[in-house]
């Protein structure tokens, strides 16, 4: 069979694939195993112009399926591409019918809508997107953002301090700013701990002692691995309640234990008690933090607890075998 893939970034010609890490985690893995099954498959940018929309229509009416993910096409674009190919797939990990600030968007969801009625299946990266979608598509699965499964070597030594690790972009180190205070008295309570920042942005939060490493995915290996725990506040809004937790199963894939802010995802990806802490104030913040900082058997147990929650079921191997099923179970795939 022949398949489109419309990702952010575009095709993989560097053998490296895009940078985005929707496509890099959700699209490629399926990408590479429909082409290993002996199926042709073409990756598209979604930063299409008008003379990649032209190119999508043509490859869309020879090809078997389109799968598109996260992007939102104006409503004639959508009645145009149904007309040459009506076996759709559509896949997102963010709530893209809101504004980034949780707020409503009628043009966004217009064009949600129009797409999400006419394709044969939504992939929808945590519960709160798949509601949003089962209120117009015929079928919805949740499928969550995986990590390779042996992404992150495991005879990497820890740091001889006890270091904190966040993961994240530009476009979400809001959340940091926003929990500052958190994060200010954590390094009051204890001056002796490291706070590493993996991004593509420099910030400090001093009194706590901040290490800022550009990302890339050789020093995303050492960052985790040499931490002791992974963090992810969040503010819960409907936009955050739209992320599907992927920096939370990092840390779990690296056998770190997590501290999060109860929102969303976050909640339900990691087991609070079993797998690491919820935290909602600079109190709680700082009483886990010491907590863990100051008992590596807990540590131990928690990050082996979270490894083996993210073997089961936040993989690469498990979701990329959800993914084929739903395309058998829905005559996408032969």
């Amino acid at each position: 069979m022949k398949y489109v893939l419309i990702g952010k970034g575009g095709d993989d010609r560097d053998g490296k694939g895009p940078g985005d890490p929707s496509t890099r985690h959700r699209l490629l893995p399926l990408k590479s195993r429909l082409e290993q099954q002996g199926h042709k498959v073409w990756l598209l940018s979604s930063d299409l112009g008008f003379f990649g929309k032209i190119g999508l229509i043509a490859l869309a009416q020879w090809a078997d399926v389109v799968i598109i993910q996260r992007k939102l096409f104006s409503v004639p674009f959508v009645h145009l591409l149904v007309s040459v190919n009506q076996h759709l797939v559509f896949d997102f990990d963010d709530a893209i019918f809101l504004r980034s600030n949780g707020e409503a968007s009628p043009r966004r969801y217009r064009r949600f809508k129009a797409l999400l009625q006419r394709v044969d299946v939504v992939w929808a990266g945590n519960r709160y997107l798949a509601e949003a979608a089962r209120e117009i598509a015929r079928s919805v699965s949740i499928v969550p953002t995986p990590v390779a499964d042996d992404a992150y070597d495991r005879t990497v030594a820890q740091s001889g301090k006890f270091t904190l690790v966040w993961l994240g972009s530009r476009s979400t180190s809001r959340y940091l700013h926003e929990h500052a205070e958190h994060l200010r008295a954590m390094g009051e309570a204890y001056p002796d701990i490291v706070f590493r920042i993996v991004s593509d942005f420099e910030a400090d939060f001093a009194p706590l002692v901040t290490e800022c490493v550009p990302w890339s995915e050789e020093t995303e290996v050492t960052a985790l691995k040499s931490a002791h725990v992974g963090i992810a506040p969040m503010t819960d809004n409907a936009w955050a309640r739209g992320k599907c937790a992927f920096k939370v199963i990092q840390y779990m894939a690296a056998g770190l234990p997590v501290i999060s802010s109860p929102v969303g995802a976050n909640v339900t990806v990691m087991l609070p008690g079993e797998t690491g802490f919820l935290a909602d104030t600079p109190e709680a913040w700082v009483k886990v933090v010491g907590r863990l900082r100051n008992d590596d058997a807990l540590r131990q147990r928690l990050g082996a607890a979270g490894l083996k929650r993210f073997s089961a079921l936040f993989s690469e191997s498990r979701v990329r075998a959800q993914l084929l099923a739903s395309l058998e179970d829905h005559k996408l795939l032969t």
